[in-house]
């Protein structure tokens, strides 16, 4: 929290300045004469603190030192001050006291001064906050927008949770019904398609076997033929079928071998 310091009047963070054990006002490093990070004993006393104090016979008194910069002339020595000293505040006793009132005047000038820095920095101050207060309504109306549209995702979000819902409770349905049906069928159906593979089955391998049949119809065996070392059956049979008048070609031959062991008598 800002606080205003004591002796220039001016707003300041607390850290930053330091504390009178006295009084517990607060001021600025630099307007007491304290150097940073050193740290002050219980008995130190501001500036305010010990301008209140009893006065005692110390040329360091500031009324003193004032009194005295003002009488003395700058033409005139120490020792005739010394020497005189009662002539001078005789008689410049109505100089002395208009020079106290144009010290006074000073002084309030001097402190008047503070009252119109402090006016300029709390315009400033408000001027800020006025800043501020604009600043966070326009963050708070981003925010409510912001809001708004997550307002409006989570609804759409929601309708699609609620399309998708539907959809799977009448997939379900569906899973329902085919498992139904094929639990009303039962088993005698199943055992039906069973049966008529079965038979199909049956009659694919009747058909190969009667083709099997078929086409050893058209097997001819021919006998009576001596058999030769390094013959040629094909052409056995070409002659053989020359000779009945039958002209038949190698190619219409699909197989053509002799059947049976060699004979002993064969070369």
């Amino acid at each position: 929290m800002p606080v205003k310091c004591s002796a220039c009047c001016k707003f300041m963070s607390l850290p930053d300045g330091i504390v009178c054990p006295g009084c517990k006002g607060a001021s600025h490093r630099s307007c007491v004469n304290v150097p940073r990070d050193t740290q002050i004993h219980e008995s130190w006393r501001c500036p305010s603190c010990r301008s209140r104090m009893p006065t005692k016979n110390d040329n360091s008194t500031p009324i003193r030192g004032v009194g005295i910069a003002y009488l003395l002339d700058d033409s005139m020595s120490e020792s005739s001050a010394a020497t005189q000293p009662a002539s001078i505040e005789l008689g410049d006793a109505r100089e002395v006291a208009a020079s106290l009132n144009t010290t006074a005047l000073d002084i309030t000038v001097e402190y008047k001064e503070p009252e119109a820095v402090l006016s300029a920095e709390m315009r400033k101050f408000r001027e800020e906050m006025r800043q501020n207060r604009e600043e966070l309504r326009e963050e708070m109306r981003q925010t409510r927008e912001e809001i708004r549209a997550f307002r409006q995702d989570m609804q759409d979000l929601r309708a699609m949770v609620s399309s998708c819902d539907a959809r799977l409770s009448r997939l379900e349905e569906r899973v329902d019904a085919v498992e139904r049906t094929a639990s009303v069928r039962g088993d005698g159906a199943q055992g039906g398609l069973i049966s008529a593979l079965e038979s199909t089955v049956a009659q694919l391998k009747q058909d190969l076997d009667d083709r099997d049949q078929e086409l050893l119809l058209n097997d001819i065996e021919i006998s009576g033929i001596p058999e030769e070392s390094g013959e040629n059956v094909a052409h056995l049979v070409a002659a053989c079928a020359a000779k009945l008048g039958v002209t038949v070609d190698e190619r219409d031959m699909v197989s053509c071998v002799r059947v049976g062991g060699v004979r002993a008598g064969s070369e």
